[in-house]
């Protein structure tokens, strides 16, 4: 797992909790979410014990120790329970809009959708206003209206592909 996601896991614990994880201090409440840290990052990653205890400053065995305690304590404490849910969450939506290199790619996406959109809706409307010149030809014309639409999209085609080239005297 990249150092990144590591700090965003770290972050998003201590922003739960408003303590810092790193702090030496055994406060209930810090040991708490150091718990629910190590266990994010036991569930989310393949982050070995000794990984996980390196970004945090502790050894393998403290790690193993908080974890074994953090789901009893979850069971006892439904804040703790809640807090890690909504930590489980954020990190699921962060990930989700990381999916995606920036905001700036998503809005230049947004534009070309919204300029195909704008594409297909001028097709339609040149659909509807052909067919609504159809609607009271009679069926005896028609063979005789295709091949006159034929040859004005041809002379078109003809008139763009004639170019006009220019020599210049030496």
């Amino acid at each position: 797992m990249e150092d990144y996601h590591i700090k965003k896991i770290k972050k998003l614990v201590e922003q739960e909790y408003g303590y810092c994880i790193d702090s030496p201090t055994r406060k209930r409440e810090v040991v708490e979410a150091r718990g629910m840290y190590y266990t994010i990052l036991k569930e989310f990653s393949s982050l070995s014990l000794a990984a996980i205890a390196r970004t945090v400053g502790k050894n393998h065995a403290t790690i193993l120790h908080s974890l074994k305690n953090f789901s009893q304590w979850r069971k006892e404490n439904k804040y703790l329970n809640i807090a890690y849910k909504n930590v489980v969450g954020k990190l699921s939506l962060l990930d989700d809009v990381e999916k995606h290199d920036n905001i700036r790619d998503l809005k230049i996406e947004l534009v070309q959708l919204k300029l195909e959109n704008q594409n297909l809706r001028n097709i339609e409307q040149k659909k509807d206003s052909i067919e609504q010149l159809l609607e009271g030809l009679p069926m005896d014309k028609v063979q005789s209206i295709k091949d006159r639409v034929k040859i004005m999209i041809q002379s078109y085609s003809w008139k763009y592909k004639d170019k006009i080239t220019i020599y210049e005297a030496e």
